[in-house]
């Protein structure tokens, strides 16, 4: 569509995937500017409207299709316009950074055209049913019998306590994050892991000299602020993977450096007093603990160089027990 729109006016326009460019720059059409966010806003209006308002079929169907392909207008006319002024103005606009809110200015006036349409269609709903006065009802007893009065008072009290509940948890969380950390991690010193997302990573004392305990919080505030993150893989970006076993309650890893030295590393899933060392398992008692407002967790890690290939040190570093501290 914005090739086509942009063939009326007198700026090339090469348009290649997801870039379009013009001699002032190049933009990119990313996922955020699919028009999703206003498709969803307009069935939800439309959606709503047609619950309270319209009464045939054929009225919703099209107060319906009007909000999508409004929406889709919207979406199309944003990133014309967009492209407009960045040629107008040599890139140099602030829209050209942030743009999101400039499309809900172009669609206010087609969500007013949209209830201007909603208007005619009632009216039109209201003219059948005078014709057929058996189906009229008063619009009192229509609001008395509906059960959106009792489906808004139910959802606006479970809001706010769901509200008010989430941001105590919230705040015991943080509480809890700050309480059990023993000595706030410092990446310079130590080797880097692949860990995504977490709130904070703390060191804690080891049994033994060469032992490395980290501890990453996790307060589940965001979808990917959470140890089981698909790219959290515990193994350092230089390391190769030479074996790994579950042992003792906990995974065991066995890697080797850039420098030829092995590691054996041991980690653990915490939540809520319990300790996985599965995935799965982990995700279930997550989403157990979310149902009591418990979010947050943790993923202990240990990391021990080992004096030779860390045949010995999987076998017998589980004397000392991995949980320490933690």
């Amino acid at each position: 569509m914005v090739t086509f729109i942009m063939s009326f006016t007198d700026i090339p326009v090469f348009v290649e995937n997801e870039f379009v460019t013009i001699p002032a720059g190049v933009f990119e059409i990313a996922r955020g500017c699919s028009g999703l966010r206003y498709i969803i806003v307009s069935l939800a209006i439309s959606s709503l409207y047609v619950f309270l308002y319209l009464r045939t079929f054929k009225s919703a169907f099209i107060f319906i299709l009007f909000a999508v392909v409004g929406a889709l207008v919207t979406n199309w006319l944003r990133i014309v316009f967009l492209i407009l002024i960045g040629d107008y103005t040599n890139m140099e606009s602030s829209l050209m950074t942030d743009h999101n809110n400039f499309g809900w200015y172009i669609y206010v006036p087609v969500a007013l055209i949209q209830f201007y349409l909603g208007g005619k269609l009632e009216q039109a709903d209201e003219k059948m049913r005078s014709i057929n006065p058996a189906t009229e009802v008063s619009s009192e007893a229509a609001a008395k019998n509906s059960p959106l009065t009792a489906t808004v008072a139910i959802a606006t009290v479970m809001t706010l306590c769901f509200s008010s509940y989430a941001a105590q948890m919230s705040i015991q969380n943080s509480v809890a994050l700050t309480e059990n950390c023993e000595t706030e991690f410092d990446a310079r010193s130590h080797i880097n892991l692949s860990v995504n997302n977490y709130s904070l990573v703390c060191s804690v004392a080891g049994d033994v000299n060469n032992e490395q305990k980290r501890v990453f919080y996790f307060n589940a505030e965001e979808l990917d602020n959470k140890a089981s993150f698909y790219l959290n893989t515990i193994i350092p970006s230089d390391h190769t993977l030479i074996s790994k076993v579950v042992s003792d309650g906990e995974n065991r890893v066995v890697s080797r450096d850039r420098m030829g030295n092995f590691w054996l590393i041991k980690y653990v899933y915490i939540i809520n007093g319990q300790t996985f060392s599965s995935v799965r398992d982990f995700k279930i008692a997550r989403i157990k603990s979310a149902l009591k407002g418990v979010n947050a967790h943790r993923l202990a890690v240990t990391l021990i160089k080992c004096p030779g290939d860390c045949s010995l040190s999987s076998t017998t570093s589980s004397k000392n027990s991995p949980h320490a501290g933690f």
